[in-house]
């Protein structure tokens, strides 16, 4: 009997589609700082992050993604 993979729901492109979208209120509600900090922050280190984008399993994650994923999850809830 072969092994099936269930395939699992994703949130494809969420953050280009949905996050680029949010007013400056909302990003810093989500993220727990101002769009354009984030920016700067991103300026400064995506180099020094990855030279090239993540591959996980099919789908590649980019720089941007990946900084805005480890600061959510770095980041207390505090609200």
């Amino acid at each position: 009997m072969k092994n099936v993979v269930e395939l699992r729901p994703r949130a494809e492109e969420f953050i280009e589609k949905v996050v680029d979208n949010y007013t400056n209120e909302e990003f810093r509600h989500n993220f727990r700082m101002n769009r354009i900090t984030f920016n700067d922050v991103l300026t400064l280190i995506a180099d020094k992050m990855s030279t090239q984008d993540i591959d996980v399993g099919h789908h590649k994650i980019s720089v941007k993604v990946e900084l805005l994923i480890i600061w959510y999850f770095a980041t207390p809830d505090i609200g």
